[in-house]
């Protein structure tokens, strides 16, 4: 049978455009199959290297906390599919939602790694002296939580940093996969003669305190009658505040403290049993 010129014309049509998709589709399988294997085969994170290789740490109520309470051995063992629990935020301080980790030497910091499975998260990382008390504070954004090399501000580095603690101020709970913290000489390049050492490059002698105090806090107290007590303190006040309740926590200590300041005209004794929750804000 002879075909007439529009049959023709419409069988060519037909044909070209299954040919697009045929070629469209083969496009797309192999882009997908080209990205599943280069998310398979993408190297993964090498940890190693750092201060905390392979250090257990402990779970802890604050930064200033010195009982030592449960060990953390999975979060710097430089491998992801182990992980440790870090339960959110507390404002009364009951929640074990800090790990600390105690270097073997004062050391400048100038790089940290941190992998969770919340990037949206907030944790902080603490930088602390020998009795626990923050030097400096730094937070992780969303995007650097998954195990990216993160270089500290310069402010940070150049502090001598004795413990290190993770804190999580989120209102979820957070599996925090790896950890580790890395001196100012770090580098990810191969090194052929001595390896890299934790010592400190500086001529300074080395100290675990800052040299100046002048940052302010805002302690709110929450009373079981109801009333809030609100101090304007130092950083050293605070820090006394709280390894008073740290203290007591562990039944040791005066269960009294009382707070005179120059900042107040008179004094004033807390009892612990009347404590239901404080904070501290930085000013």
């Amino acid at each position: 049978m002879e075909l007439k010129l529009w049959e023709v014309l419409l069988m060519f049509k037909r044909i070209f455009v299954a040919s697009i998709v045929i070629i469209a589709f083969l496009s797309l399988s192999y882009s997908i199959h080209s990205f599943a294997n280069e998310e398979d085969t993408k190297a993964p994170i090498d940890y190693s290297g750092g201060l905390l290789d392979n250090r257990i740490g402990y779970s802890a109520v604050a930064s200033s906390q010195t009982a030592k309470k449960d060990e953390v051995t999975t979060v710097t063992d430089n491998d992801e599919s182990t992980y440790q629990l870090l339960p959110r935020y507390d404002g009364g301080a009951t929640r074990l939602d800090h790990f600390i980790y105690e270097l073997t030497e004062p050391t400048k910091i100038g790089y940290i790694r941190l992998k969770t499975d919340i990037p949206e998260s907030q944790i902080n990382v603490y930088f602390l002296n020998s009795s626990g008390g923050v030097l400096k504070t730094y937070t992780p954004t969303s995007t650097t939580k998954d195990g990216s090399l993160i270089k500290l501000p310069e402010d940070i580095s150049l502090v001598n940093v004795s413990k290190v603690a993770v804190h999580n101020k989120s209102t979820n709970d957070v599996n925090i996969m790896e950890f580790n913290v890395y001196s100012t000489i770090y580098t990810e390049e191969p090194v052929t003669d001595e390896p890299a050492t934790d010592e400190p490059v500086t001529d300074e002698p080395v100290t675990d305190e800052p040299a100046t105090e002048s940052k302010n806090v805002h302690l709110r107290i929450q009373m079981v009658d109801g009333f809030e007590r609100e101090y304007f303190l130092t950083t050293k006040e605070a820090d006394d505040f709280e390894n008073w309740l740290n203290k007591r926590l562990n039944d040791e200590g005066a269960a009294i403290y009382t707070f005179k300041t120059k900042e107040l005209p008179r004094t004033e004794n807390l009892v612990y049993d009347k404590i239901v929750y404080y904070e501290i804000t930085d000013l």
